[in-house]
């Protein structure tokens, strides 16, 4: 099951535990990210692994999210916050793997906003609400 976490003009966030899906491209750019697991995959031909991964658009990639729970978060290439995945993380790299200090920062900010990236809480804060979806 995949729930929603915020859809706006230029990003997609959801909860994913989808498995492992067929090799595939499109347009948007990804950011990965799980707390509590490693996972494996690979993007433009080269494996990769780790807790957490940008992609660029239009590279073949497949994610191996086999027993973790992720957020997944899809970028407009042409947005400005896709613009700064690009020049801050990719660099014309297919796809990067951030280091540990970015991931303390990245649980840093979950643990402030009610552990928002961690499995057990899959509700958009302030609300009661969960968008659920089946991919």
């Amino acid at each position: 099951m995949t729930k929603l976490l915020a859809y706006t003009y230029d990003h997609l966030s959801c909860i994913a535990d989808y498995g492992t899906p067929d090799t595939h491209s499109h347009l948007a750019l990804h950011f990965i990210f799980s707390p509590e697991c490693s996972f494996s995959g690979t993007a433009d031909g080269a494996a990769f692994e780790g807790r957490a991964v940008f992609i660029a658009s239009d590279v073949p990639h497949i994610v191996n999210l086999d027993g973790c729970i992720a957020t997944v978060c899809l970028f407009e290439p042409v947005s400005a916050l896709g613009r700064y995945v690009k020049e801050a993380f990719l660099q014309e790299k297919s796809f990067y793997l951030p280091d540990e200090q970015f991931l303390d920062k990245i649980n840093a900010v979950s643990a402030r906003y009610a552990n928002l990236f961690h499995a057990e809480n899959f509700c958009i804060p302030k609300t009661d609400d969960c968008l659920e979806f089946d991919v």
